[in-house]
């Protein structure tokens, strides 16, 4: 029973850190189109990139959580790659910071005539505030692959084993309804022979049913048989009245 709730449990709580994986996806696209529409230099289209196989791998681990091993373990190889990607670009924000925003003030004064200098503090304010949104989405990347990895390696390998356990076991312990069938009708096929072979009189491995006049001329030869073996046997006592009247000569005490 324990085992059947902490599947549950962890499986819920990928899906916990994929919803705001999602969430964080889309603020990677719209963060990308805020610095620049289109994104054309690098921090907004990397930005752009990672954003949209952030959300395929939020997809793939989607479709992992609800146990598809296959799905689990390509979310793990996606994940990891996306929390390195998000993780060199909210670097770059940090010890890069100066770098790129003159890139991304270059590209607007080349296309933009109108850009002014609030425009390019406004860039600055932008990059600076949004490192922290990124190292916080990284964080939460990292952990939901923590999850994923064991989710995969710790819990559905050991509740597989568990369920083979019980399958095996429940196999050993009671035999399937084709064989309690099977067993029942080999019980009354020999119960039906063993009757056939009592009332007509032949032997085990004797072929067809003899015919009802040779059954009633054997059970008479057999019984005249019996009484000429008694009666040489104890004398004029097999032919007594009381003898007559008794089932048998096991009835004697």
């Amino acid at each position: 029973m324990a085992r059947s709730r902490e599947r549950p449990v962890v499986a819920w709580m990928l899906r916990s850190f994929l919803l705001l994986n999602f969430l964080s996806a889309v603020g990677f696209i719209a963060y990308a189109f805020i610095l620049q529409n289109p994104p054309k230099t690098a921090l907004p289209l990397g930005l752009l990139i990672v954003g949209v196989c952030a959300l395929v791998a939020v997809l793939v681990g989607l479709v992992g959580s609800l146990r598809i091993n296959c799905c689990l373990t390509l979310y793990l190889y996606l994940g990891s790659l996306i929390t390195l990607a998000e993780l060199g670009l909210t670097l770059s924000m940090f010890f890069n910071y100066g770098n790129t925003v003159d890139d991304l003030v270059k590209y607007e004064q080349e296309n933009d005539p109108d850009f002014t200098q609030a425009d390019k503090q406004e860039l600055k304010d932008k990059v600076a505030g949004g490192r922290w949104f990124f190292l916080v989405v990284c964080i939460l990347q990292f952990i939901s692959v923590l999850v994923a990895v064991v989710l995969r390696v710790c819990v559905y390998p050991r509740e597989r084993d568990f369920e083979n356990f019980d399958e095996g076991g429940e196999a050993d312990a009671r035999p399937s309804s084709s064989q309690i069938q099977a067993r029942r009708a080999a019980c009354r096929c020999g119960l039906m022979q063993k009757l056939q072979q009592s009332v007509s009189g032949r032997s085990p491995g004797s072929g067809s049913l003899p015919s009802p006049g040779a059954a009633s001329y054997a059970s008479s030869k057999l019984y005249k048989s019996t009484t000429a073996k008694m009666a040489a046997k104890y004398g004029d006592y097999a032919q007594d009245s009381e003898f007559q009247q008794k089932k048998g000569w096991f009835g004697r005490k």
